[in-house]
C-alpha cells in the first residue's frame, strides 16, 4: 500500500473507531443500525432531529441535503453518506447524476460513453433514462468530479449508491453482444471501482457499494476477492430479508445465510463497513428475526443493521414504539463467536444465549438465568 493511501485508510480507521466507541449502540449493548433520507419534500428540521438522535449511520438522498449540518451537528458521531448511481443517466432522474447534469448535456459531448445495443443504439433503462458503459474513457472521472462538486463542504463522510451490477447480463440483457460473458464486465467495472475509490479516497471520502448479491454467478468468491478492494464497504439488501416485492419467497435459505455470514465475517476482518439492507414488514416476529440475525454477526464498529422503512418517518417512530423491546433490549455484549447446534444458530452475549434458527426463521434471546 503507498504511504498516502496507507496514511489516508489509518485516519479513515481512527475516525470510524473513535466515533464508535463513543455512540450509545455500543455502550447499551443496542442494535446500530442504517437509515436512508428519500427525496421527501415534507421533511421538517424535527423530522431530522428524531433521525440523528436514533441513527449511528445514515445515507441520504434529495432534500435530505438540507438537514446534512443539523443533523451532524446534533449528533457528531453520526457518519452520512451521500446516495448516487452511476450507471444511468436521464432527465428528471433520482438514482445517479440527474440532479447534477442531464442527459443531453453528457450525449453531446461524450455520445462514446452510452452503452448501445448490437444495433448501435442507446440502451434505455427508462424512455428518458440511459445506460452508461463503464469502459468509457473519462466517465469515471467526470462522476467523480461532478460528485465532489454537488457534496462539496457538507459533512458527508463518503458516497454511497448503484455503482455495480454483478451479472450484467441478468440485468441488462441487450448487453451480452458486448459482455457476452460475465467476466468481460467484471473486469471493466473493477476498473471503474477501482478509479472512483482512489478519487474519493483521496479527497478523504468512503466508496460504499450497493449489492443485491454477494457473488458471480461464475466465481462465489468473487466479491471477496475483487469487489471488496475497490470499496470501503456495501450495503448488502439480500442477507435475510428480500425485497417487499417478493413475499412468496421473503426469507434467504439457511444455506445462504451460512454463506452470508462467511463473507460479511472476511468484510469485517478488512475493516469493510456492512449495512444488512433488510426490510422488515409491520411483522414483529420478522422483525424479530432480522435483530437476531443481526446479533449473530454483530462486529462493532463494522456492521450495522439497515432498518428502511421507504422514507416513511411515522413508520420509523411505530417501529421504535412498538418492537422497541426487541430492537433496543440490552443484551449485553458478545462474548463469542456465533457457532452452529443441531441447525441452530448461538452466539453468547454478556447477558444470554441468542438462538437462531434459520430454517423457522425465528430467534429467541435466553437469558443468562435460564440457561
Amino acid at each position: 500500500m503507498k504511504l498516502r493511501s496507507a496514511t489516508l485508510f489509518f485516519g479513515a480507521l481512527v475516525f470510524l473507531l473513535g466515533g464508535a466507541s463513543r455512540c450509545r449502540g455500543i455502550e447499551n449493548g443496542t442494535v446500530l443500525y442504517a437509515t436512508k433520507i428519500y427525496n421527501n419534500k415534507e421533511l421538517t428540521t424535527a423530522d431530522a432531529s428524531w433521525i440523528a438522535s436514533h441513527a449511528d449511520l445514515l445515507v441520504i438522498d434529495g432534500s435530505g441535503d438540507s438537514f446534512a449540518v443539523q443533523m451532524k451537528s446534533e449528533n457528531p458521531d453520526l457518519k452520512m453518506f451521500r446516495y448516487f448511481g452511476s450507471c444511468v443517466v436521464g432527465r428528471g432522474s433520482r438514482q445517479p447524476l440527474g440532479a447534477i447534469t442531464g442527459y443531453e448535456e453528457i450525449s453531446e459531448s461524450n455520445p462514446e460513453w452510452f452503452l448501445v445495443d448490437s444495433e448501435g443504439n442507446r440502451i434505455k433503462q427508462t424512455p428518458k433514462k440511459y445506460i452508461i458503459d463503464p469502459a468509457s474513457n473519462g466517465w469515471a472521472g467526470y462522476w467523480s468530479n461532478k460528485v465532489l462538486k454537488r457534496i462539496g463542504d457538507l459533512p458527508y463522510d463518503g458516497v454511497h449508491g448503484d455503482l455495480a451490477y454483478t451479472d450484467i447480463g441478468h440485468v441488462i440483457p441487450q448487453a451480452k453482444h458486448r459482455y457476452p460473458r460475465e467476466e468481460d464486465f467484471h473486469r471493466v467495472q473493477e476498473r471503474f471501482l477501482a478509479a472512483l475509490k482512489q478519487r474519493l479516497n483521496r479527497e478523504g471520502k468512503l466508496l460504499i457499494l450497493n449489492n443485491f448479491t454477494m457473488s458471480s454467478s461464475t466465481d462465489p468468491d468473487y466479491l471477496l476477492n475483487t469487489r471488496l478492494d475497490n470499496c470501503d464497504g456495501f450495503n448488502q439488501q439480500g442477507m435475510v430479508m428480500r425485497w417487499r416485492n417478493q413475499p412468496e419467497n421473503r426469507f434467504v435459505n439457511a444455506k445462504r445465510l451460512a454463506r452470508g455470514m462467511e463473507i460479511i465475517d472476511e468484510c469485517a476482518r478488512r475493516e469493510k463497513i456492512v449495512m444488512l439492507g433488510m426490510q422488515p414488514s409491520p411483522d414483529k416476529n420478522e422483525i424479530s428475526y432480522c435483530v437476531g440475525c443481526y446479533l449473530l454477526m454483530k462486529n462493532d464498529p463494522w456492521v450495522y443493521l439497515n432498518i428502511d422503512w421507504a422514507g416513511k418517518y411515522e413508520n420509523m417512530r411505530r417501529l421504535f414504539k412498538e418492537y422497541g423491546d426487541i430492537m433496543k433490549a440490552d443484551y449485553g455484549v458478545p462474548v463469542r463467536p456465533r457457532y452452529e447446534e443441531k441447525h441452530l444458530w448461538k452466539r453468547k452475549y454478556s447477558k444470554g444465549l441468542v438462538v437462531v434458527d434459520p430454517v423457522k426463521h425465528t430467534f429467541d434471546f435466553v437469558h443468562q438465568s435460564k440457561y
